[in-house]
């Protein structure tokens, strides 16, 4: 689930979740003043900018019925990248993925994948791969 949007989408800046006006974007086109979504208002990225509402939907429920729980690149400073983390039970698999240590930052009980995303997905599939090795030696 992305909390804050994706960089490869577009919305209204009128009503961000109409999902008539979500679409998929390059990243390489720039998006122009006149340039409009589907209700007529102007093309934004599909981001939450500092100050608007994060719309967490189902994700806390998600989230607390997991039967993984991944975090990839956060810096545990604004409040969902705090709060969600504390959300799945302690018998989950559970961790982050972020060339950062912030395991200060985090509840106990999480694995710290130290590696970009693309590179940290691949050390967790691994991870899934051999039945979750590294997350079974915090129980030791």
């Amino acid at each position: 689930m992305h909390l804050h949007g994706e960089l490869t989408k577009v919305m209204s800046s009128k009503n961000r979740l109409d999902p008539e006006c979500i679409q998929d974007y390059p990243l390489d086109k720039p998006i122009h003043v006149g340039d409009l979504a589907n209700d007529g208002s102007q093309l934004r990225p599909f981001v939450v900018f500092f100050e608007e509402y994060v719309y967490w939907g189902e994700a806390e429920e998600i989230a607390r019925n997991a039967d993984v729980f991944v975090v990839i690149g956060t810096s545990f400073s604004v409040s969902s990248a705090k709060v969600f983390p504390s959300f799945p039970r302690p018998d989950v698999p559970r961790y982050i993925i972020d060339p950062i240590d912030y395991r200060d930052s985090i509840p106990e009980g999480y694995i710290w994948i130290n590696a970009k995303a693309a590179e940290g997905m691949k050390i967790l599939t691994d991870e899934f791969l051999n039945g979750f090795p590294l997350f079974e030696k915090l129980f030791e």
